[in-house]
């Protein structure tokens, strides 16, 4: 019996060893498993996050084709004034600075 009684041992002992590995896995594998949910997350909030600087810098491109368009539109207005008033022989200084000051004040605003 005594032969028995400490096979009985050395299995009750071994289980016992291999229930405590098995917990300590376990804690390792819920803990993988919640740095792999934070690190989803991340990934996510940064797709998001990303997603929303694309469309700002589509919206920014968009505005900065339309401030473009308008500053040729008023160089050509500025050229043809200054054609007319050349060929007037009158020159309204006044105006063309003040037209002048417009085009500076929306490339600045571009920028």
């Amino acid at each position: 019996m005594s032969e028995i009684t400490e096979v009985i041992e050395k299995i009750r002992a071994k289980y016992f060893e291999l229930l405590d590995v098995n917990s300590v896995q376990e804690k390792r594998i819920a803990l993988l498993q919640q740095q792999l949910q934070e690190k989803e997350e991340a990934e996510e909030l940064l797709q998001r996050q990303k997603d929303s600087l694309e469309g700002q810098i589509e919206v920014l491109r968009e505005d900065n084709f339309k401030n473009q368009e308008v500053l040729k539109e008023q160089i050509i207005s500025l050229q043809e004034q200054l054609r007319t008033l050349g060929s007037v022989g009158t020159t309204n200084v006044e105006e063309i600075v003040r037209e002048i000051d417009d085009c500076i004040n929306l490339i600045k605003n571009n920028l």
